[in-house]
């Protein structure tokens, strides 16, 4: 397995259609069963990551699984997300030299959650652009509005 763009998006559907909370099912439900590394706290460790991660993890909270975290290895860019994902919107920076975050949702229809793909990008003088390299990108699920 290896992060690609499209296994991006893949991951994104599938998780809006998982009503599972428990990290097991959830990396299950990834591919990645075999790779879990339980901690006993939140985040739970992927190892070792998927060729095109440096770091890969689940997240949690108060046992029920919120996110994936992914750390990139590879040169994925803006652009990539647009055109898989649609067009982002750019989130407001928390603080100078913070990373830049580039939002894109996620809806599958008839699915019991959304999913919010957040493309962050460490360039630091400019606005991010079409060839911006992504260097941190996180799946985070939320319930769909009714």
């Amino acid at each position: 397995m290896t992060i690609t763009i499209e296994l991006l998006r893949t991951w994104s559907e599938r998780i809006c259609n998982l009503s599972a909370d428990d990290v097991a099912e959830v990396a299950r439900a990834l591919g990645l069963e075999d790779k879990l590394v339980e901690g006993g706290g939140d985040p739970v460790r992927i190892e070792p990551p998927p060729a095109g991660a440096r770091q890969l993890e689940l997240g949690r909270l108060q046992g029920a699984f919120t996110r994936v975290g992914v750390v990139l290895d590879s040169k994925l860019t803006r652009a990539d997300f647009d055109r898989a994902f649609g067009e982002g919107r750019l989130l407001p920076r928390v603080g100078a030299g913070r990373p830049y975050v580039v939002a894109y949702h996620v809806e599958v229809p008839g699915a019991p959650f959304t999913c919010e793909v957040l493309a962050k990008i460490a360039n630091f003088d400019d606005e991010p652009h079409a060839g911006s390299v992504v260097t941190e990108v996180g799946l985070r699920r939320d319930r769909a509005a009714r």
